[in-house]
């Protein structure tokens, strides 16, 4: 599934579909938008990006399987393809 090609506007397929799932579901939505806005406006995508992966791991990894479930599943190679700075940039835009 990792894709090194650009898709809707996102850097890659599973920062896209990661992206879609969160604005899918309004709490998730609302809860990935305030821990990016509760970071200082300078703080970089970077930081606030791993603030979102943690978050997102400690809610959806299961350690028995290995997998990440939102709405799909992910293995562990497409949770690290995700553009983490990116989801960051777009939380907050929005």
């Amino acid at each position: 599934m990792a894709s090194s090609e650009s898709y809707n506007g996102y850097t890659n397929y599973e920062t896209w579909l990661l992206c879609l799932n969160i604005d899918n579901d309004e709490g998730l939505y609302d809860e990935m938008r305030n821990i990016a806005l509760s970071f200082p406006e300078k703080t970089s995508a970077y930081e606030v990006g791993m603030a979102i992966k943690q978050e997102l791991e400690s809610l959806f990894y299961h350690p028995d399987t290995h997998i990440y479930q939102i709405c799909d599943s992910w293995t562990q190679r497409d949770w690290d393809e995700i553009d983490w700075c990116e989801v960051a940039i777009t939380r907050r835009e929005e």
